[in-house]
């Protein structure tokens, strides 16, 4: 075992990294700047952890791309109750609030984390709010160079038009198993502006040059965020989608 005082001092810098340097036989030998200054050199190998858009963005501009593919996210169906803005109603409730957070085995994976109002308040539960994720989705989306940064285009549910309300349906099932099936939901509207909205669980990205963790060509590079996973989970994934480092 090697004493861990042996290793090299690890630094850290708020510099942005632009693109991977090559030798031109698959091997990265430095990383640029966006902001200029030196070009720092790979000793081994370069890990990219730069959240979903930075290491893209590397990528992007270490291989001559405007666009990659590949890109998922986890649509979000808010759900909630106009009791909330009613302070008669919220102090009823107050004492008899019941919360969690719900994972379904289901096709859609669906999770949820919700607040109730419970039976004791007026004789039978309200749903007051719920945040319903669907975790399983086929569609996916693009990330492109713009300017400085990067734009993403995702069209949710793309080819599934269904999946938004069987995803909703399968959370309000076992909602209703929970607290009962007198359980009262608010009226929502999916195709409304409101209806699926953008969350933080985001993975993907990289389009062909992302494969099990490596980037493709490159002998000594790798992905060490959500951009390594080219299909969904069906976990939380902010921590690993919004890393923001080149190691």
């Amino acid at each position: 075992h090697r004493d861990l005082h042996s290793f090299p001092t690890r630094r850290s810098s708020d510099l942005r990294a632009h693109a991977l340097v090559t030798n031109g036989a698959g091997v990265v030998e430095a990383v640029t700047l966006k902001d200029g200054g030196g070009v720092p050199r790979a000793r081994c190998g370069v890990v990219l952890s730069a959240g979903v858009w930075g290491t893209a963005e590397i990528l992007m501009r270490t291989f001559g791309r405007a666009s990659l593919g590949g890109l998922w996210e986890h649509a979000v169906m808010p759900i909630v109750s106009p009791m909330l803005w009613s302070a008669n109603a919220t102090a009823a409730c107050l004492p008899h609030l019941k919360s969690g957070n719900l994972h379904l085995n289901t096709s859609t994976k669906a999770q949820g984390e919700y607040l109730i109002c419970g039976v004791d308040a007026f004789g039978y539960p309200i749903l007051l709010a719920t945040w319903v994720l669907n975790m399983d989705a086929a569609s996916r989306g693009t990330i492109a160079l713009a300017g400085d940064g990067v734009v993403g285009h995702y069209e949710y549910f793309g080819g599934q038009p269904e999946r938004a309300q069987q995803t909703v349906d399968e959370l309000i099932a076992a909602l209703k198993a929970r607290y009962g099936d007198d359980l009262v939901v608010p009226a929502y509207d999916l195709g409304g502006a409101n209806g699926i909205v953008p969350s933080h669980h985001l993975g993907g990205g990289t389009g062909d040059l992302g494969a099990a963790g490596r980037v493709k060509g490159l002998d000594n590079a790798f992905l060490g965020d959500m951009s390594a996973y080219d299909s969904m989970t069906s976990g939380y994934t902010t921590g690993g989608a919004d890393r923001k480092s080149v190691v």
